[in-house]
């Protein structure tokens, strides 16, 4: 059984009773959603006789019953359930170039509603049958690059058609590096960059990194950023100099490249940033921002 307290607190309905010589005020407290071997009721607060009472569904519409045909509406809609869906991919991000499993988890529950169909791009179909179901995953799922999955689900609510749309995204980030080496300059072998022992990867959405125990002896300071026009700061919050590759005068210099990702076809742009000098530091942070 489910129990959910859904508080709405004193909400004035202007809903009156129709009494012989009175009209009754009466002022909804909260719904009560049970199983479906219960209907589900409103708790209900009687102005006239200071009571608390239950209202069913049912009640609520039969003949005989103390509202009117829009008052009962207005009343069944405030209790009224639309389905739910929650839609999601997991993991939902990694490296771009890089073929990464994934799986689609999905629970459609109707409640009120009528579920007519249920779907999910991206050659997956047909999940009609899970509805209310509870959780299911789809595994077997994988991508080198960024992809949508769409969750369509088409029903009736109160006689009336529509269609849900919820989106869930698989995200592939460009790899990004921090570190040091004595290689003066990269092209874009994705191989070479990732064998530097110094260098450290980063798959993430955020292009700021700062990297701590930089060691250099007689090695360049390096950044591989997906940014083109970063800030660099050294361990004391100092914002270095940078200038066109090569040029001689800034503290870092600064040109694009394509690289070729892990997977050997996949390309990205990337931007390469490099100290102008060798440095021998003793385990220092620089952050690119």
């Amino acid at each position: 059984m489910k129990n959910i307290l859904v508080l709405l607190m004193f909400i004035n309905l202007s809903l009156f009773a129709q009494r012989k010589d009175t009209h009754q005020k009466v002022r909804l407290i909260a719904t009560d959603s049970v199983d479906a071997s219960t209907v589900n009721k409103v708790l209900a607060f009687d102005d006239l006789t200071k009571e608390v009472v239950f209202v069913s569904k049912t009640s609520i519409g039969g003949g005989g019953n103390q509202f009117t045909a829009d008052q009962a509406n207005e009343l069944l809609a405030l209790i009224y359930e639309n389905y739910t869906a929650s839609f999601s991919v997991s993991p939902n991000f990694g490296e771009r170039g890089v073929n990464v499993s994934y799986s689609i988890n999905y629970n459609i529950v109707s409640n009120d509603d009528v579920i007519t169909s249920a779907s999910i791009n991206q050659s997956i179909g047909n999940v009609t049958g899970d509805v209310d179901d509870g959780f299911n995953s789809i595994t077997g799922e994988s991508s080198t690059t960024t992809k949508t999955y769409q969750l369509t689900v088409n029903y009736t609510r109160n006689s009336t058609p529509g269609t849900g749309i919820h989106n869930s995204t698989y995200t592939s980030y460009v790899p990004q590096w921090a570190g040091y080496s004595s290689t003066d300059d990269f092209t874009g072998d994705y191989s070479v960059i990732s064998s530097e022992s110094n260098f450290q990867k980063y798959v993430q959405n955020s292009t700021s990194i700062t990297k701590t125990n930089f060691s250099p002896t007689g090695e360049y300071i390096w950044f591989i950023s997906s940014k083109n026009n970063a800030t660099i700061k050294d361990g004391n919050d100092f914002t270095q100099t940078i200038g066109t590759w090569g040029d001689g005068v800034s503290e870092f210099y600064l040109k694009p490249i394509t690289l070729t990702l892990a997977d050997g076809t996949t390309t990205a742009i990337v931007f390469l940033y490099r100290s102008r000098n060798v440095k021998s530091l003793p385990a220092s942070t620089f952050k690119i921002l």
